[in-house]
């Protein structure tokens, strides 16, 4: 029988996403900002400065960006001067669980490929309101790492009053954790990591047969069909794995699959396998933890340095929220800078680092002509604690003004 509160659940969204009868979108603002320092990231790896630049968005997106010698704004349109200070892409928080009511874990299976967190988002909840003060404009709304394959979740805007205007794409990520969490769930069944590592690879060629039926003609069991858009369309994978031994199966699982894989965390000694990540071009999403203390040498290793030191060159952060409140994403962004990644890896990291990593760079992660209007005005570098947030723009409304709704943060 269908549960009432499922069903409602599912026509609120049928409803929010809209269908026939719709009344017609309205015509797109103009508007235009200028700006002392507009940082673009458009390569979608490393950080560009235009100085006493000018950003022209029309409706949702950006219509151009550059120098103000240069950007050519319609006639009876206003330059809105906003002095000096820092604008930089929204960022993109690769890893949390603050888009809903609550963290999603389902404990019936240790692995759930048919689970998803699309329908317990909560547009305009406290918490993404946060974020929008800490200049996190986006994230990937995710299931807990209560099991080995918690679902699918989504990316998602910290901005909108519809599901229609938060979603960037679903389904976002596949959430995969190998280690940590489920061997705490998995102790009941006694599976160790040989085990969980066996359950993964075995759902995951289950979805890999259930993408040859499809492109066959054949069904697709209920509880794949998602599965099945990781190859179909190339829906990444985000991987819960840290110390050594798990992150090299993480790679281990790149190799065999052939997906888009993210290692999420990353932390404590897993800097040791960068060559391998390096390698295979796998990005590193690290967070919450960005140190590490080796009690051997007795000395604190900086993780994203390291990582950096080995060849990895993707290399963002992330804060596991509300493990650290998602406003806080900067300072992960801080701490590595503080001990030993490059300045010029910060805010890479935050933005256009982690939309390639989760396949959404044609959308976010930069301020670049025909992006969504997505970006952040800041006192001063937004890795300086001492910075605040002064406006978020997402998708070419003014989502967070602390002039006008008070300083969140």
């Amino acid at each position: 029988m269908l549960n009432p509160l499922c069903f409602a659940t599912a026509l609120t969204i049928s409803t929010v996403l809209g269908g026939a009868g719709d009344p017609p979108a309205e015509a797109p603002a103009l508007f235009a900002v200028h700006a002392d320092r507009i940082f673009t990231c458009a390569d979608g790896r490393t950080v560009s400065l235009v100085r006493d630049g000018v950003i022209l968005v029309e409706g949702k997106r950006i219509r151009a960006v550059g120098p103000r010698a240069e950007v050519q704004v319609p006639a009876g349109v206003a330059v809105e001067s906003l002095g000096d200070v820092w604008v930089v892409p929204g960022f993109i928080e690769p890893h949390c669980h603050i888009a809903g009511t609550m963290d999603i874990n389902d404990m019936s299976h240790n692995a759930n490929p048919e689970l998803r967190v699309l329908e317990s988002i909560v547009p305009k909840n406290p918490n993404v309101k946060k974020a929008l003060a800490g200049g996190v404009t986006a994230g990937l709304y995710i299931p807990g790492s209560g099991t080995n394959m918690s679902g699918f979740g989504t990316i998602f805007k910290m901005h909108g009053s519809t599901l229609d205007e938060v979603i960037v794409r679903q389904p976002g990520a596949l959430k995969i954790a190998q280690a940590g969490n489920p061997e705490r769930s998995a102790g009941d069944i006694g599976a160790g990591r040989m085990g969980m590592n066996w359950l993964i690879r075995w759902t995951l060629e289950r979805g890999r047969e259930a993408k040859d039926a499809k492109a066959a003609g054949k069904p697709v069991p209920a509880d794949l069909q998602n599965l099945v858009k990781l190859w179909d369309e190339n829906v990444p994978v985000l991987v819960h794995t840290q110390i050594f031994q798990v992150v090299q199966a993480t790679i281990r699982m790149k190799d065999e699959t052939g997906l888009k894989i993210s290692i999420g965390h990353g932390t404590f000694d897993a800097f040791l396998n960068g060559p391998l990540a390096a390698e295979r071009g796998i990005p590193v999403l690290l967070g919450p933890r960005q140190i590490h203390f080796d009690r051997r040498e007795g000395r604190i290793y900086g993780c994203a340095a390291e990582y950096w030191k080995r060849g990895v060159e993707d290399i963002g952060s992330n804060t596991d929220s509300p493990v650290v409140p998602q406003e806080e994403l900067p300072y992960q962004a801080a701490m590595a800078v503080r001990h030993g990644l490059g300045d010029h890896k910060s805010i890479p990291g935050l933005t256009c680092v982690v939309a390639r990593a989760l396949g959404v760079f044609e959308r976010i992660g930069a301020i670049s002509a025909g992006k969504d209007a997505d970006f952040v005005v800041w006192t001063g570098d937004p890795i300086d604690p001492r910075s605040v947030v002064l406006r978020a723009y997402v998708n070419g409304q003014l989502a967070y003004d602390a002039a006008r709704d008070g300083r969140r943060f």
